[in-house]
């Protein structure tokens, strides 16, 4: 007989506090089982991971699928419990009545147990915790084929009735439509203003938003913002659409007489010339008309913007004034918003060699795998789509790209940044971090930087046809 969602959500809540170990669903930890889950999973069980995991030893232990499978007694990983799903939501649908339904993202897998949270076993270092939703980015909800939901979960999962509009709640503040519907993963305009809801129904407040390619800013009044903005004491320009002004970007401002820029379609976007070093030139490209120690005048001048691992408001080349003192052009006005991602170049150019399989298989280490190298969460005779096959290829490049976002100490192209992430995902992050080819891009020898990828085309000490045409394509794309 199955088990309800009442019964999963209070074995899940059993459970808090058990062990993770990856490949575990339950069973007492035994040195002889460790062994044969290090043999099984030699990527994952790293020398310090088994030192970790032995601490557990004689404790029933699970990792993240393993513990619906737990409850079920049914064998399934993170993976197949979304194909299998009798229905998948996106998380925005998430809702009171889903107590019991399960939280999935690449790789993951949750139970929501109500009240904006869920039970997860996330991780060697964390254990089974309960969790807020919001804090994790999962993507799906799904109804388990092995679960009866025929029965309600508990009356303490589900929350008293709300007034409609504005309510504040621990974790944030919502909007509710109805009683019991909130806005949730969606824009939401009201009195003219907009706002971005995140999963869990909660407004963004102080922070930024990326949504369909573009950076949004959310103040404190939990609104979009426009125009001109400081931000932790950086200049940002957004434009009427709440869109931050992208690469290469430049927009009419005026410029009063106490040398402060307005932007004539945002009377409230205002930011003084001094902050932040802005340089200030005339539309037509000639000189400021009128200046003076500190200020620049002129009949609708254009501010040029930049974005990247730093985000520079200026020109490229600080215009001379009359007096002929170049106004300065601070290359590190603000830093960007959130971290860079890779583009659909970059991610084509590492699809190219990385090739794609869409039955989980045993790779060279004897690791299960699927897609384009994916591991973690991967069990023999799983199957996936293409389109989860990308899904898990953007999920591990992740780490690639904070990777190279931490070391870089210059402004780089979305090229140069595909192809340095591409290069970290394919020799590992340590070795770009300690490269000649770092050294030289910092030193702002692109072309010097450029010509190290074809060095790396070795694996123990051999040429290899494949590896060279890689790190060509990867110093094509550099250079691009």
């Amino acid at each position: 007989m199955s088990k309800t969602s009442r019964e999963l959500v209070e074995f899940c809540k059993g459970k808090l506090g058990t062990p993770y170990v990856f490949g575990m669903k339950g069973q007492v930890l035994t040195e002889a089982l460790l062994k044969q889950l290090a043999a099984e999973n030699p990527k994952v069980y790293t020398p310090q991971y088994i030192t970790k995991a032995r601490s557990f030893m004689g404790k029933h232990c699970t990792d993240c699928s393993g513990l619906i499978t737990w409850c079920t007694g049914i064998l399934r990983g993170s993976a197949n419990y979304k194909e299998t799903a009798r229905e998948i939501q996106p998380i925005g649908a998430l809702n009171e009545s889903m107590a019991g339904w399960a939280l999935w993202k690449p790789g993951h897998i949750g139970v929501y147990i109500g009240d904006g949270t869920c039970i997860e076993a996330k991780g060697i270092n964390y254990g089974t915790v309960e969790t807020r939703a919001q804090d994790t980015p999962w993507v799906s909800v799904l109804k388990l084929k092995d679960i009866d939901y025929s029965e309600q979960v508990c009356e303490s999962a589900v929350p008293s009735v709300h007034p409609t509009g504005w309510v504040k709640e621990d974790g944030g503040v919502r909007f509710y439509l109805e009683p019991e519907r909130y806005v949730a993963n969606d824009w939401y305009q009201d009195k003219g203003q907009w706002f971005w809801f995140d999963g869990s129904g909660h407004a963004v407040r102080n922070n930024w938003y990326l949504y369909k390619d573009n950076w949004y800013y959310f103040g404190a009044d939990f609104a979009m913002v426009k125009g001109l903005q400081l931000i932790k004491g950086k200049p940002y320009y957004f434009n009427r659409d709440g869109q931050m002004a992208k690469l290469g970007t430049r927009f009419m401002v005026q410029v009063d007489k106490n040398g402060v820029l307005h932007f004539p379609e945002e009377e409230s976007a205002e930011i003084p010339i001094s902050t932040g070093g802005i340089s200030v030139e005339n539309g037509d490209g000639r000189e400021p008309e009128h200046t003076s120690p500190g200020k620049t005048e002129g009949k609708n001048p254009a501010l040029a913007a930049y974005e990247g691992s730093e985000y520079t408001a200026g020109a490229v080349q600080p215009p001379v004034t009359k007096a002929g003192t170049a106004s300065e052009a601070d290359r590190k006005a603000g830093y960007a918003q959130g971290e860079r991602r890779i583009s659909d170049a970059g991610i084509c150019l590492i699809k190219q060699f990385e090739g794609c399989r869409l039955e989980a298989y045993r790779c060279a280490a004897g690791v299960p795998t699927i897609g384009y190298g994916h591991t973690a969460g991967v069990a023999m005779g799983m199957k996936i789509t293409q389109a989860q096959a990308e899904a898990y290829l953007r999920e591990d490049l992740r780490a690639f790209e904070k990777a190279v976002n931490k070391v870089l100490e210059c402004s780089v192209t979305q090229n140069q940044f595909d192809a340095l992430v591409s290069f970290a995902y394919n020799l590992g992050a340590g070795a770009l971090r300690n490269s000649t080819l770092l050294k030289r891009l910092h030193a702002g020898d692109v072309k010097g930087a450029a010509d190290e990828f074809p060095k790396w085309n070795k694996a123990a000490g051999k040429v290899l046809e494949g590896l060279t045409r890689r790190r060509m394509m990867e110093r094509q794309l550099f250079l691009s």
